[in-house]
């Protein structure tokens, strides 16, 4: 495969050779909202952290420039800004890639609940919103607290 800067057409690079693609004789750019995605790339982005491209037999994930695959990962590219798994009271669900623009499920810690209306919270990059998608229950919380003493 190679890629063509578009602001300068001269400019090209070659990023990958793969046989399963066969000869590509040309690579047509369409708008997102025009072109229906391929069913191997439409689910979760095929679950590449960045861009999947289609394949006869499945997908293929790669990354923007001067960025690489993680070791050992064909799907999801190093040095990306992630969400946390847990932010205040969110807890993201374990499937959720977290990348920017993920829209994970979640579920709340104890003593809170989903505020209504809220069913998933999206990535921006490092924080979810809404950032309020949990509220306090009706439930009292106790604190208790142990003292020992060591010694007469």
């Amino acid at each position: 495969m190679r890629k063509v800067k578009i602001s300068n057409p001269n400019e090209t690079t070659e990023f990958a050779a793969y046989g399963e693609l066969g000869s590509i004789h040309y690579i047509s750019v369409y708008s997102s909202t025009t072109q229906s995605k391929n069913e191997f790339c439409a689910v979760g982005n095929g679950g590449c952290s960045t861009f999947c491209f289609p394949t006869p037999n499945g997908s293929l994930c790669a990354c923007e420039d001067g960025v690489n695959l993680k070791d050992g990962s064909d799907k999801v590219c190093s040095n990306i800004p992630q969400c946390p798994l847990m932010q205040g009271e969110i807890i993201v669900s374990a499937d959720c890639q977290r990348m920017n623009g993920s829209k994970c499920n979640f579920t709340c810690i104890q003593g809170y609940n989903a505020r209504q209306g809220v069913e998933n919270v999206l990535c921006n990059g490092f924080t979810y919103t809404p950032a309020d998608s949990c509220e306090g229950s009706n439930k009292t919380m106790i604190s208790l607290k142990f003292y020992m003493s060591l010694g007469d």
